[in-house]
């Protein structure tokens, strides 16, 4: 099968790219996507360069803690210990736990469609992220990929990315 990539606009300046599809159409307004299909956002992103990496260090954190202690109990608190922050500050970015989550696979797919979308060749980047985003699912022991992204990751591209191969 093979991809064309060329209809596709990806970006990466737009923080809600991952958390509204598929946008359902009525006439010229686009109806309000369920939020049973949407990921638990960030409350803000970061502009600065040190709010860049206090965003960093708590998601760092939170992979620390789940591979610690594994993923039924991660406790805001825990990951504020381990980034050596205050409470605040995370709450300031993030809504909860599972807001962290989420934005681990929005930076997952982000970094590999901006380089898919700059290769000749970006099947083996897209097959590598299908790849990637069901061992973020195992890790987090979550169905954020399946439940979530998947949908507008095949709207994205016009086929699933469990069917893209490199014949």
């Amino acid at each position: 099968m093979s991809l064309e990539l060329s209809p596709v606009v990806y970006e990466s300046v737009n923080p809600m790219l991952f958390c509204a599809w598929p946008k359902r159409r009525s006439g010229d307004v686009s109806a309000p996507v369920d939020s049973a299909n949407v990921p638990p956002r960030a409350r803000k992103l970061p502009k600065q360069t040190r709010s860049k990496i206090l965003v960093q260090s708590i998601k760092e954190a939170t992979v620390i803690v789940v591979k610690k202690f594994g993923s039924t109990d991660v406790q805001a608190s825990t990951i504020c210990d381990v980034a050596g922050i205050a409470m605040g500050s995370l709450y300031q970015y993030f809504v909860n736990v599972e807001s962290i989550f989420a934005s681990i696979y929005e930076d997952a797919i982000k970094q590999k469609l901006e380089r898919a979308f700059t290769e000749d060749e970006p099947v083996a980047t897209l097959m590598a992220l299908h790849q990637e985003l069901k061992e973020l699912d195992r890790f987090f022991n979550l169905t954020y990929y399946h439940s979530h992204y998947s949908k507008g990751l095949n709207a994205l591209f016009g086929v699933p990315l469990h069917s893209v191969s490199t014949h």
